[in-house]
């Protein structure tokens, strides 16, 4: 069965913004443990902040949940992440545009409340963006270059807006309170939400493209250019090596060895998955 995205562009570009995507979802669950420990104290830290009686209830009732149950929000937090990422790289790669900025004005059917938490979502993003604009914007050259396209911040799929909504999500599904719901979604704050500067540069790091000389924003936009790619040694392979433990140079498992299983997993719940 050919991957999510194999049929519908270059191969290899395809492959490698799933290779991408691999390595954020990756990121991302390293983070979990640490971003849900802080998400908790926000919360408690809200309730004595709250400025009225029923947001004070709602950070009350989140900050329980989640010290309850910890493990549970971090695998739905990976499932909806997964399946975030799947869905912001193949619209990409259909029709170059994201999907959070193809619906990003579409308000028509939301009710007060959605609309509120939609706005923001969107005021938290742009904050993080804003913060992480050098990596960010070095990436989504990189995935135009990737796809022949030119892209800048509003299509790339690993924007924080993809991370911010598979968050609140996932919460979403832990605990179906909605005035707690949004108590959480003011706590994504950027110094609490998942550290994204740290998987951004992990993801411009492992991009091996050749860069034209005269992209000069791409240039100016990151202190290192991207590596021209290395004959035979795909970003499959790198990725390969940046999942894999580490194996003493004299050991001879590394030299023919199969796909390691967290790329394995991943690429292979990608075709699980239905195309929407």
């Amino acid at each position: 069965m050919p991957g999510l995205t194999a049929a519908r562009l270059d191969p290899r570009g395809a492959s490698e913004l799933d290779a991408l995507a691999a390595l954020a979802l990756k990121n991302a669950q390293s983070q979990a443990e640490a971003f849900t420990t802080r998400l908790q104290q926000a919360l408690e830290a809200a309730v004595d902040n709250a400025p009225d009686i029923e947001q004070q209830e709602a950070s009350r009732h989140a900050a329980a949940a989640l010290r309850k149950k910890p493990r549970e929000y971090q695998r739905l937090l990976a499932s909806s992440l997964q399946e975030g990422l799947r869905q912001a790289v193949g619209a990409l790669v259909d029709s170059g545009v994201s999907p959070l900025e193809r619906g990003a004005m579409d308000l028509s059917a939301a009710t007060f409340e959605a609309m509120q938490d939609k706005v923001l979502l969107e005021n938290l993003a742009g904050a993080i963006d804003k913060g992480n604009a050098t990596s960010l914007d070095a990436l989504g050259l990189r995935v135009g270059v990737l796809l022949g396209r030119e892209h800048g911040t509003a299509a790339n799929p690993f924007r924080a807006a993809t991370f911010l909504s598979a968050a609140l999500g996932a919460w979403q599904r832990f605990d179906f309170d909605a005035a707690a719901s949004r108590a959480v979604l003011r706590q994504f704050r950027p110094e609490v939400f998942l550290q994204l500067d740290v998987l951004l540069q992990s993801l411009n790091q492992l991009v091996a493209v050749s860069v034209p000389q005269d992209t000069g924003a791409l240039q100016e936009s990151s202190p290192k250019p991207a590596p021209r790619r290395r004959r035979g040694v795909s970003m499959l392979g790198r990725l390969q090596q940046w999942l894999a433990p580490r194996v003493p140079s004299h050991s001879k498992t590394q030299r023919g060895q199969g796909i390691h299983p967290a790329l394995l997993d991943y690429l292979t719940d990608l075709q699980k998955l239905p195309v929407t």
